[in-house]
């Protein structure tokens, strides 16, 4: 609109960050973690859920090797930790034994690997899960193919959209996970 219009004033930001009451992340103070691989468009990510606070990560794996796979579980177990938050135990694939050893002995985390021709429950759903919502947001975009970096970061993106709201199994029907 042309003429001698005056600006409305902007609506002020207001925060509205809710406190999570202390005795709710202490008594969650052991996370149990379940951690699986998962491939998307044959790009690897390394996926996390912890147990009770149902928080989910995707790391993008470059290639699969041992020192790579350490330093994306190095990132979620400091995630947990600057949360206030201190990892116990991990569940996981065979597949991870190579990984987990110096890891367990490094961190003093205890390792539970799942038996041969077995998988972990909770990591496999968590699987499922992202991949349904990567495939949903996927036929909202208006592109045919996407580009490596773009799938990246959908993988990544949908992980941490899924922690925005509290989990329907969480620690709390008010509050979103506390990391």
């Amino acid at each position: 609109m042309k003429g001698k219009t005056t600006c409305r004033a902007p609506i002020p930001v207001i925060e509205d960050r809710i406190e999570i009451p202390r005795e709710l992340i202490t008594a969650q103070y052991s996370v149990t973690l379940c951690l699986n691989g998962m491939k998307v468009n044959d790009i690897s990510f390394l996926t996390t859920i912890s147990k009770n606070l149902m928080y989910r990560t995707a790391r993008y794996i470059q290639r699969p090797l041992t020192s790579i796979y350490r330093k994306c579980l190095q990132q979620v177990l400091r995630i947990y930790t600057l949360g206030g938050l201190r990892v116990t135990t991990i569940h996981c694939d065979n597949e991870f034994h190579p990984l987990m050893d110096p890891l367990a002995l490094k961190f003093g985390i205890q390792v539970n690997y799942a038996s041969p021709q077995e998988h972990v429950p909770e990591a496999e759903r968590n699987n499922r899960v992202i991949k349904e919502r990567i495939r949903a947001t996927y036929h909202r975009l208006p592109y045919d193919r996407l580009p490596r970096i773009m799938v990246k970061v959908l993988v990544d993106d949908s992980a941490k959209k899924l922690n925005f709201f509290p989990a329907k199994n969480g620690i709390s029907q008010y509050y979103s996970p506390p990391v």
